[in-house]
C-alpha cells in the first residue's frame, strides 16, 4: 500500500517481446532487425500492441513472421505504425 508498481515483475509478466519498428512498415506489417527468431511461426497467433507513434494503445493479432526479413505480419489497422530511428514502440504479448 502506498507504493508505486509502475515498471515492476507483475506489471511486465506477460510481455513476450519489446521492440521498435526498423525497417519499412505498412498499415499490416512491420520490420523489426531485433527479430531473430528462426521458426517462422514463433509470433503467429500472440498480439501486437504499440505503445507510441500513430498507434498508441492499438492492438492486432500477429498472423505472419518472416525470419529472413525480421517482418511481423498482422490484421491490418487504417494506418501503419512509424519507421526508421524514432520508430512506433510495440510489445508482442
Amino acid at each position: 500500500a502506498g507504493h508505486s508498481v509502475a515498471g515492476s515483475y507483475g506489471e511486465h509478466h506477460f510481455i513476450m517481446h519489446s521492440g521498435q519498428v526498423t525497417g519499412p512498415t505498412t498499415a499490416s506489417s512491420l520490420v523489426d532487425s531485433a527479430l531473430t527468431q528462426a521458426d517462422t511461426g514463433h509470433w503467429i497467433g500472440r498480439a501486437i500492441v504499440f505503445l507510441d507513434g500513430p498507434l498508441a494503445k492499438a492492438g492486432k493479432t500477429i498472423t505472419g513472421f518472416d525470419p529472413v526479413t525480421h517482418a511481423l505480419t498482422f490484421n491490418a489497422f487504417t494506418r501503419a505504425p512509424t519507421a526508421g530511428p524514432s520508430g512506433s514502440r510495440y510489445v508482442i504479448v
